[in-house]
């Protein structure tokens, strides 16, 4: 019979000992034979006791599971002998085999503790039966012992670790009332070594550079402080290089770290833990050994993990705790040295805080304002408005920006703007408000004279085309007389005539130019005045600061001002009004070209004789198309919002000053404003001498004539051609260039309004040809014009509208008999 197909073996694995107590008759040996043939046919290992007084000797040296006992041992001998080996072997089983079938001897027998009762004859598989089922019972009651005894060790592990975690909470309560750094720093070690039963420890805080040592158990043990970095193969190097703890068992073992050289950390049991924050950054670094006690365990590290979040919060907390109280402090001295009013006011208007600039505005003591109605003041006429847009406010926005009148205590009317936060609890209900304030009364004042000037400076650019059209018309009239008077000397009437009509055409252009003067679109030297640019900047920029600070940031929207670039310069000679003006237009043009935010930046230096000034921006830049035309009256981006003029009349500010603004844009790049000025050098103005009448020479020069209108055309084509001039005329500016780019010519007159093309365009065009000619600018233009050497746009002379021939002839036979002068409008 093969084992592995026996069925009544089921413990292989165990070696299954069992004790057979039978007497020695001889047909008791014939029947033990056959039943140990039996058992050991099937893997047990079989004794034999022919007594009950043997048995004790054969269990000392033989360690049976089982004991068979045979019933012919006599009643009382087997009960005894059952009863004997349950006190002193209780875990043996016994099974007790008889020829009789008495039941009350059967049930005596079990009563009395043996396991089973088998009638003889036994047959074998009943028998391996049995015996297995014994088998089954010896093995559960090993696995129950077995159990009992891992449940008992693992019973004693949790009392251990809910010790340890009862401990842990105790001192995770102890260190989350501790409100200074050096008192939390000897706690935290203290508790974190009892947690780990750590014979010694140091705590080391991180200070930018370097470690500082902010507790140590063993004093002299660590050093004060370790600057960083460290080498990745120290132990500490690699702590913060992988925000990752250590553990040794025992640091002489270690081979994949230096040693530090500190006293105890060369040959024990060592744990280093880093405290990291959320945002991955090194707070500090515990360091634990272990020389008297065991070395440490895992679960010491699991613990210490714990911990370590423990102390990372409780520093953490610390810290922000010493932060807060820190910008409490720098918040209060802020609100009461700022000169704007802070504020703070419940739902029903009681004033709860208010700065001392405040106070003063309103010339009462805070101890009489607490309490008080903040909107007590306000102007009746302003105060529904003022609720009206307070009441407005919601958790999703509350911020609101207004202005208001208040009266003050001596009468007076005050101008206000206040930028107002509603403040909301946890459950969404209105708290308080907090509001910053400011006097914006010169603001306002300014604001009024701005809009005057506004309107001052519309009428002067719509006068300005009045005066170019009538300055024409004062041209052909004087052309007109001039040839007239030429051609008829001999008529001393006429000649009479003419003359009046020239002295009338003078007046015109005189009383043109007081035109020009009352709207302030022409303006001599002599009422311009020394000034800093650097102070007219600034003034422009605090001008414009509701804009671009109040009114932007109650709408979330940022702009910054970037002077960093303003280098002290030497003063020129101005009208201050005039060019405040064209800082604020720039200023306000591009916070039009920045409406969700950007920045400014403003720059100053000079070079001998001139001032510069830039202005960048970072808006949303111009197309080459409107970059052309940025400096045309009535041209605007910005539809029925706009005018359209206001960078031509910053253009004229600038002629008027005999300065040059020119701008740099691409789309999505931002514009740069380049301002020139000249330095102020005098404040009078040369007599000119008296003027001689002049003989044209030179008759054998071609000339172009490029203005718009063709009488002028007509009188210029008659003037010179009976000069001996081989003039050609045409009335734009895009069949002037095409006609140079045809053919050279010796001189050029050209006007400066014309439409589509301007006359600077064809100026421009004139410069890049490869045999320029002399340039000479003849416009009815109002503003004063001053030639300046230029690269790009150069003339050589410029006669104002109406001129005389005398005037015409002395500038050509200037620029034909001199050396070629470079100059520039």
């Amino acid at each position: 019979m093969r084992k592995k197909n026996n069925p009544y073996s089921q413990h292989e694995t165990i070696e299954r000992r069992i004790l057979v107590v039978h007497d020695n008759s001889k047909s008791g040996d014939s029947l033990l034979n056959i039943l140990l043939d039996i058992l050991s046919s099937h893997g047990y290992v079989v004794e034999t006791s022919y007594n009950a007084k043997d048995i004790s000797n054969r269990l000392q040296v033989f360690n049976a599971h089982l004991v068979l006992i045979d019933f012919r041992l006599g009643m009382p001998a087997s009960i005894n002998l059952i009863s004997e080996l349950k006190t002193t072997k209780p875990e043996i089983l016994c099974i007790l085999m008889s020829s009789y079938a008495d039941l009350n001897k059967a049930f005596q027998v079990l009563k009395e503790g043996a396991y089973d009762y088998l009638l003889k004859p036994v047959e074998a598989p009943d028998l391996l039966l049995t015996i297995n089922r014994c088998f089954d019972k010896i093995n559960l009651e090993n696995e129950k012992s077995l159990a009992q005894k891992s449940l008992k060790e693992q019973t004693g592990k949790l009392m251990e670790m809910s010790t340890r975690l009862d401990l842990m909470a105790e001192s995770a309560k102890a260190v989350t009332s501790y409100n200074h750094q050096d008192k939390l720093s000897k706690l935290l070690l203290e508790k974190f070594a009892r947690n780990i039963t750590a014979d010694g420890g140091s705590l080391f805080l991180h200070k930018e550079n370097r470690l500082e040592l902010a507790h140590s158990l063993d004093p002299g043990h660590a050093p004060s402080s370790i600057l960083l970095p460290l080498s990745d193969d120290s132990i500490l190097g690699y702590v913060i290089k992988e925000h990752k703890p250590v553990h040794i068992m025992n640091i002489k073992e270690e081979s994949r770290f230096k040693r530090s050289g500190w006293g105890g950390y060369n040959d024990d049991s060592l744990m280093v833990f880093p405290l990291i924050s959320e945002k991955q950054k090194l707070i500090g670094i515990f360091t634990f050994h272990n020389k008297r006690c065991l070395p440490f365990t895992k679960q010491d590290l699991e613990i210490g993990l714990i911990f370590t979040s423990i102390c990372t919060g409780a520093l953490l907390t610390l810290h922000a705790t010493e932060e807060l109280q820190k910008n409490e402090k720098r918040f209060k001295a802020i609100a009461e040295d700022q000169t704007e009013y802070i504020v703070r006011f419940l739902p029903d208007g009681k004033l709860t805080f208010a700065n001392d600039a405040y106070c003063r505005s309103l010339e009462q003591s805070r101890e009489k304002l607490m309490g008080s109605n903040f909107f007590i003041s306000v102007m009746q006429e302003d105060c529904k408005l003022v609720w009206d847009k307070i009441n407005s406010l919601t958790f999703d926005d509350p911020i609101v920006t207004y202005e208001q009148r208040i009266v003050l205590f001596d009468g007076t009317i005050s101008w206000q703007q206040w930028v107002c936060r509603a403040i909301f609890d946890n459950n969404g209900r209105l708290d308080e408000f907090q509001a910053v304030g400011q006097d914006i009364s010169e603001q306002i004042k300014m604001k009024e004279a701005l809009l005057k000037s506004e309107k001052l400076k519309s009428i002067g650019a719509i006068t300005a085309g009045i005066v170019h059209e009538f300055n024409n018309v004062l041209t052909i009239i004087s052309g007109n007389a001039q040839l007239l008077e030429d051609s008829y000397k001999e008529d001393g009437e006429l000649t009479d005539r003419l003359h009046t009509i020239k002295k009338a055409t003078d007046d015109g252009s005189e009383i043109s130019g007081k035109m020009l003067k009352f709207t302030g679109k022409f303006q001599g030297d002599t009422e311009f005045i020394s000034y800093d640019i650097g102070e007219l900047i600034e003034q422009s920029i605090d001008f414009t600061m509701p804009r671009w600070k109040n009114m932007a940031q109650s709408r979330g929207i940022d702009y910054s001002m970037d002077r960093n670039g303003m280098l002290k310069t030497p003063s020129i000679l101005c009208n201050p009004t005039e060019l405040r003006e064209v800082f604020i237009n720039i200023i306000n043009n591009a916070m039009d070209a920045m409406p969700d935010g950007g920045q400014l930046s403003f720059s100053t230096w000079c070079e001998p004789e001139t001032v510069f000034i830039t202005i960048s921006d970072t808006g949303t830049g111009m197309p080459e198309e409107v970059k052309k035309r940025v400096f045309e009256p009535f041209f605007t981006t910005k539809s029925a919002a706009g005018t359209g003029l206001g960078m031509s009349t910053a253009y004229g500010i600038m002629a008027r000053h005999g300065g040059i603004i020119d701008v740099e844009s691409e789309l999505g790049k931002g514009c740069t404003f380049t301002l020139e000025l000249p330095i102020a050098e005098k404040t009078v103005n040369p007599t000119k001498p008296p003027i001689s009448e002049q003989k044209v020479k030179g008759n054998d020069l071609s000339v172009l004539v490029v203005d718009d209108d063709e009488d002028i055309c007509s009188i210029l084509d008659n003037f010179l051609s009976k000069a001996g001039y081989k003039v050609l005329t045409v009335n734009n500016g895009a069949n002037a260039i095409k006609q140079t780019e045809k053919e050279g010519f010796d001189l050029v007159l050209c006007d400066m309004a014309m439409p589509e093309i301007f006359g600077y365009d064809v100026i421009r065009a004139l410069n890049t040809l490869n045999k320029r000619p002399k340039i000479g600018i003849i416009t009815g233009c109002g503003e004063k014009l001053k030639p300046k050497l230029d690269k790009i746009c150069r003339v050589d002379f410029i006669l104002r509208k109406p001129f005389n021939f005398s005037d015409l002839t002395r500038q050509i036979n200037d620029v034909i008999n001199a050396e070629q002068s470079i100059c520039r409008v």
